[in-house]
């Protein structure tokens, strides 16, 4: 997603069940904090760079603000969206975050680099990664 000026807050501001901190100054999710927070340490300018879920929508579990990882036909659906995107931005550069796009862009014979997703412990090991290939691509350019 890349948002150009000044962004709006869109959702409500009181929510049943949600904390005070989060109704004044909204959601903060730690993998996008941590994705977002690697594109910015590597200089690159950030509307050079799109995020696109490997499935673009979102796979949820039942209850408040819940998350699953999407089912295999939901994967290969996304790749349909990728190719999509893919048309308009000719020139980009894909870097698979996580095992399951990472296996879904291998299977369909994408070029792309890969590194380890951030959560569930792993948020050292993709800063690690991330940090080394943006440093190459900021390099090569």
């Amino acid at each position: 997603m890349v948002i150009r000026g000044e962004g709006r807050r869109t959702s409500k501001m009181m929510h049943v069940g949600i904390k005070k901190t989060q109704s004044k100054l909204g959601y903060n999710e730690p993998t996008a904090t941590i994705v977002w927070k690697s594109i910015i340490d590597s200089k690159r300018n950030a509307t050079d760079i799109i995020l696109w879920n490997i499935f673009p929508f979102h796979p949820y579990k039942d209850g408040l603000l819940s998350n699953r990882t999407p089912l295999d036909a939901e994967l290969v659906e996304g790749i349909k969206y990728l190719n999509l995107l893919r048309n308009l931005v000719k020139d980009a550069v894909i870097i698979t975050i996580g095992k399951k796009s990472h296996e879904t862009l291998l299977s369909c014979e994408i070029e792309h680099f890969a590194v380890p997703h951030p959560a569930n412990g792993g948020a050292n090991k993709y800063r690690q990664e991330i940090a080394k290939l943006l440093k190459v691509m900021v390099s090569n350019n």
